[in-house]
């Protein structure tokens, strides 16, 4: 078997939510769930970002890991915020998503918060979230704002 062609077969399946072509690839051995795509972007990630529940549940039944972070700094959890999937965040946290994941510049609570999503933003702290962690990135972006500021 081409597991290069069943990776992208993966992928794809998970992007446009066709929940028995992933089942069928992961059922054949062929790739294992938290393969990553050249990015590292797991099919779990696709399921998150484009609203996949069923897949991402079936995923993470099989052992998909819900804090792998893309190259682009993006876990399944951020990018569930991103589009304001409440089920989708719910669904991820009870299977062990951080919630203080965060990436070079945002983290879950600040990034709800930030696109507007405050249900989003209760529910993570409600779910133990860090509003520390918020205050300090909020601190961070002041301080490199003002050094741009300094140096222009």
């Amino acid at each position: 078997m081409n597991v290069e062609l069943e990776r992208s077969k993966l992928f794809a399946a998970a992007w446009r939510g066709e929940a028995e072509d992933v089942r069928s690839i992961l059922e054949s051995g062929a790739v294992p769930v938290n393969i990553t795509d050249t990015n590292s972007v797991t099919s779990l990630r696709f399921a998150a970002q484009y609203g996949h529940y069923n897949i991402a549940k079936y995923l993470l039944s099989k052992g998909a890991d819900p804090n792998l972070r893309a190259d682009d700094g993006y876990d399944p959890l951020l990018s569930a915020i991103g589009e304001g999937n409440k089920d989708m965040v719910i669904l991820l946290v009870d299977h062990g998503a951080d919630v203080n994941s965060r990436n070079k510049y945002t983290n879950a609570l600040l990034f709800a918060e930030e696109k507007g999503h405050l249900e989003l933003a209760r529910l993570l702290e409600s779910r133990g979230a860090n509003r520390e962690l918020t205050l300090i990135m909020k601190l961070r972006r002041y301080l490199r704002k003002d050094r741009q500021c300094v140096v222009q």
